[in-house]
């Protein structure tokens, strides 16, 4: 796995790729957190501030009262404002100030918008504060609302990845063993008569899984949060889930064994050849031992230069249909294949 190949190179780069997406994916959802727990406490605050200007304060006063309370999130930014009120900051421009640092939330952002236009007509405007945070609390509800449905959505989308990825594992272990065995006619990308390469499909299927997880994951972030910056933890999330089962399921080379008798019927004590080729993924195994098992003998032969072997056997004296085994290890993984024979 760590030689040095194009397909070796195609697994690094995307896994590279993948864990520079884990920072970034983390602070995308600490930023995201983070806004969200100040938008539930933005109204609290509003109807704060409006409390206090019922009660005839003035409005530097009111945000230095509120910043003595607890908002949570929101603390830092009440703070700021009232130490920069205090140090003679106009209202306005601590406000505007405010909105800059809170671009990401458009919740927010309109509310103070709607707070700073009311504070400039002068007059009473709490009436105005309590009306925004009531407002602000009824769009919070609306989109707790379309945010469970799309839940449910990119429920969906994540349900589409990893079928996805079963089936590529599916088609990893069942089709392409047949059609290295020739049990399909014609040729096939990346095979020959046959002999197909894992390691190009190893490297087509994880390239492909990894782009469905970048377009999925995309996809789930603008569904359920509007952007496709959210998507990067979709796209993290779905890597690593598919990253496991591909190491599980694909990465690992598989050693395979194919054992054919050369005869059917036999009687007891009559010699006949075992033959068959072993292979590792679609590399030949080269002069590694092949052991066939028939009864309580074993007999044994090694492979040539094109991973293929003959062995010749003895019939057992065990009438009736027997099934013989060949057995090979080969880079701390054993292989089997069963043939069948009758003894006469």
């Amino acid at each position: 796995f760590f030689e040095l190949t194009s397909v070796n190179l195609s697994y690094l780069t995307v896994i590279v790729v993948g864990l520079f997406l884990f920072p970034f994916s983390g602070y995308d959802y600490w930023q995201q957190n983070k806004i969200k727990k100040m938008e539930d406490q933005f109204p609290i605050f509003l109807k704060d501030l409006a409390d206090s200007l019922r009660a005839g304060v003035t409005m530097s006063e009111a945000v230095k009262t509120a910043s003595n309370s607890d908002y949570h999130e929101l603390n830092s930014e009440i703070r700021r404002m009232s130490n920069e009120m205090s140090w003679g900051v106009a209202f306005e421009q601590s406000v505007n100030e405010f909105m800059v640092r809170i671009k990401d939330s458009s919740l927010i952002s309109r509310g103070l918008a709607i707070l700073l236009q009311a504070y400039k007509s002068g007059g009473d405007i709490s009436p105005i504060m309590t009306s925004v945070a009531d407002s602000t609390i009824l769009l919070q509800n609306v989109e707790k609302d379309q945010e469970s449905s799309m839940t449910e959505q990119t429920a969906v989308i994540y349900i589409i990845q990893f079928v996805f990825v079963i089936i590529v594992i599916i088609l990893f272990k069942v089709l392409l063993p047949v059609i290295n065995s020739g049990g399909f006619g014609g040729e096939f990308i990346g095979a020959q008569s046959g002999n197909i390469d894992m390691q190009y499909y190893k490297g087509f299927f994880f390239i492909t899984m990894a782009i469905q997880c970048v377009c999925n994951g995309l996809v789930a972030g603008v569904t359920k949060n509007g952007s496709l910056t959210s998507g990067v933890k979709h796209v993290a999330i779905m890597f690593s889930v598919s990253l496991v089962l591909f190491s599980l399921f694909i990465l690992p080379s598989i050693l395979s064994v194919t054992a054919v008798s050369e005869k059917y019927s036999v009687a007891v004590g009559e010699t006949f050849n075992i033959f068959g080729t072993v292979s590792y993924d679609s590399d030949a195994v080269i002069n590694e031992k092949v052991e066939a098992v028939l009864g309580n003998n074993t007999f044994s032969g090694y492979t040539d230069a094109s991973g293929d072997y003959s062995i010749t056997v003895t019939a057992p004296d065990i009438r009736g249909i027997n099934d013989g085994i060949v057995r090979v290890t080969h880079d701390e993984q054993t292989g089997e294949a069963t043939f069948t024979y009758s003894v006469r």
